[in-house]
């Protein structure tokens, strides 16, 4: 989980004026956008440092399912067609994915943190 966000957040600032073109080419209102292309990279960090704490780790796994949600949901709408186009903002392994694969491998991450959340108390307790 760690790996992932950092590896998306830190691509998105890497090539920012890339991901802002794909964002503002998203099929979401301009305001989303806008608060998107520092609300993304932002979360992903913040998420991944969290994680590496295991005083904040909770958090980070709670902040992690969540996001990991949304862009799920997303998605699903994707492959379900629900929009009529869809630039991928994503970094270069996943982009080599479909959006099937993409979905997939998605839901494995909200299983394996959804997981962690159900058994949270032991993560409390554990060193």
């Amino acid at each position: 989980m760690i790996l992932l966000f950092v590896y998306s957040g830190v691509s998105k600032l890497v090539d920012f004026a890339s991901f802002q073109r794909s964002m503002h080419n998203q099929p979401f209102v301009e305001w989303l956008a806008d608060f998107a292309i520092w609300a993304v990279p932002s979360t992903e960090i913040i998420a991944a440092i969290f994680l590496m704490n295991y005083k904040t780790r909770l958090l980070g796994i709670s902040i992690f399912f969540i996001t990991m949600v949304i862009f799920t949901i997303y998605i699903a709408a994707i492959v379900m067609h629900f929009f009529p186009r869809v630039p991928c903002s994503c970094g270069e392994l996943i982009r080599s994915l479909s959006w099937s694969q993409h979905l997939v491998f998605n839901l494995f991450f909200v299983l394996i943190s959804g997981y962690l959340l159900i058994k949270r108390n032991e993560l409390r307790t554990a060193p």
